[in-house]
């Protein structure tokens, strides 16, 4: 994914840790609770869309055909 060889890597690491000294690990903590809260969130969006999904497919196996659309609403104005 990323081209990084060893020299590079420990580029970063000697940077990372002039930069932010003894909170490195904190800051490591805090970055992996931020990406996890992504994540979750990121699940937590997706999951009405698969559960429609998932209702269309079981309509399609009980009846054998889709579903009608539901009726649009007249423009506003």
């Amino acid at each position: 994914m990323f081209d990084i060889g060893s020299g590079e890597l420990l580029l970063i690491l000697v940077v990372a840790l002039l930069l932010f000294g003894g909170r490195l690990p904190d800051v490591a903590r805090n970055m992996g609770k931020s990406l996890g809260d992504f994540k979750r969130g990121l699940s937590e969006g997706t999951r009405p869309l698969r559960d429609a999904g998932a209702q269309i497919d079981r309509e399609i196996e009980e009846t054998g055909k889709p579903p009608a659309p539901p009726p649009r609403a007249p423009p506003a104005g």
